[in-house]
């Protein structure tokens, strides 16, 4: 039991570590990207930023927090599991991958991944981000 213990809490720190990590990245491209809304600055200059930051919230952000988040539930999951036969035959990376599998595992005892915590914070706001890029690009042409 302790070791389940440890292992979900190593890897929640990870997530939020992840989760801080990419927020941060985007409030300073994005911070960036404002600057480049001068229309004295080259276009392709904007383009590019916003090219990157789109890459890394859709190939990054969201692929690595919501795998990091599926594996924090693979052990949380396991401390509700009180006979421990559910995860018999699941690893890590069969509950990660394989949506099947995760998905009758998840019903049998009545858990999901998307909690509303997770689609705001997993969901939520690589949309929100994702939104202030295209924002910045169409104020771009607006002020040319």
């Amino acid at each position: 039991m302790s070791e389940l213990i440890s292992k979900w809490s190593v890897n929640e720190s990870l997530l939020q570590s992840h989760r801080s990590i990419f927020i941060s990245s985007q409030t300073f491209f994005i911070a960036v990207g404002a600057l480049l809304l001068q229309t004295d600055k080259p276009e392709w200059l904007l383009w590019l930023l916003t090219g990157s930051g789109l890459t890394i919230i859709w190939w990054f952000w969201f692929r690595v927090v919501v795998i990091r988040a599926r594996i924090v539930d693979y052990y949380k999951f396991q401390l509700y599991d009180q006979n421990k036969a559910i995860f018999d035959n699941c690893s890590e990376e069969e509950y990660v991958k394989n949506k099947e599998k995760r998905d009758l595992i998840n019903e049998k005892i009545g858990k999901s991944n998307w909690r509303t915590t997770r689609k705001k914070m997993d969901l939520g706001l690589p949309v929100i981000f994702s939104i202030i890029w295209l924002a910045l690009l169409a104020a771009r042409y607006c002020l040319a």
